[in-house]
């Protein structure tokens, strides 16, 4: 569904104006590693495929408070749907609660591929690589990550929320059950995203490879590409939340002392 407070003419000047941006900066990710950078509002990022497909696993904070405001997978599901599509946004936690991100393309879907890019907010780890192969040690997204963050006075416990892009991912509609398949991005195609705040933005290669590396036990892990663009857009401001917190401390129910919660009796 298309959630509330959204100027859908506002991006679409956006997307036609593209040829005005200019590359602000390029660098490569390489296989097992992964990398912070941080993004201007109003700034875009493609991450692209260096060299074909390629897994990658992407982190959202706010660039000037990470700990307590980053990307909330859930809710952005239930705004936005699963899978992250042209003009989805990403949402975050509360109490800031509000876009951190908009896709302003994702070439494969245009392709007629179904999208790739989805916010289950799950990641690999290391762990789950003993689980499922026998292999200890084994690189993950969570060791990328971490070494990503660590840097920015973050720990293992600020691993949150992820979107996994360029990841093809089904979900059984009747049973619910999860299966990852092949990619079907090819070398070229990248997922752009405009900053609707200032971000600190966490990337791994994922050591799953394509997304067939499990099952066919061949892992060929590629590099992915990062480009940002000066926009010269500043992002329209998001209106900000009633305060209902004094209710809160006040007694949300003043003439009705009935409905408050009590301690109980022992």
């Amino acid at each position: 569904m298309t959630s509330p407070h959204f100027d859908e003419g506002f991006y679409t000047a956006l997307i036609a104006a593209r040829s005005q941006f200019d590359l602000s900066d390029k660098f490569v990710v390489h296989p097992e590693s992964g990398r912070s950078f941080s993004i201007r509002k109003g700034q875009t990022f493609r991450i692209i495929e260096a060299e074909g497909p390629q897994i990658g696993d992407v982190w959202f904070y706010n660039q000037f408070d990470p700990k307590k405001e980053h990307f909330w997978s859930n809710y952005t599901m239930v705004l936005e749907g699963v899978h992250m599509k042209k003009l989805s946004r990403l949402w975050s936690t509360m109490p800031k609660f509000r876009p951190m991100a908009t896709v302003l393309e994702e070439t494969v879907s245009s392709r007629g591929s179904p999208p790739h890019n989805i916010a289950l907010g799950s990641f690999c780890t290391t762990e789950s690589w003993e689980l499922f192969t026998g292999m200890k040690g084994h690189n993950s997204c969570y060791m990328n990550g971490l070494q990503a963050i660590e840097p920015f006075g973050l720990s293992e416990y600020d691993l949150h929320d992820n979107l996994n892009v360029h990841m093809n991912v089904k979900i059984d509609g009747d049973t619910g059950d999860v299966s990852v398949e092949k990619t079907q991005c090819e070398k070229g195609d990248y997922i752009e995203f405009y900053a609707e705040i200032d971000l600190l933005v966490v990337l791994s290669v994922c050591p799953e490879g394509d997304g067939s590396s499990l099952r066919s036990g061949e892992i060929t892990v590629r590099p992915l590409e990062v480009e940002v663009y000066d926009t010269y857009v500043e992002p329209k401001p998001f209106p900000e939340w009633s305060d209902w917190r004094p209710s809160l401390r006040q007694g949300f129910y003043p003439e009705d002392s009935n409905s408050r919660a009590t301690t109980p009796q022992k």
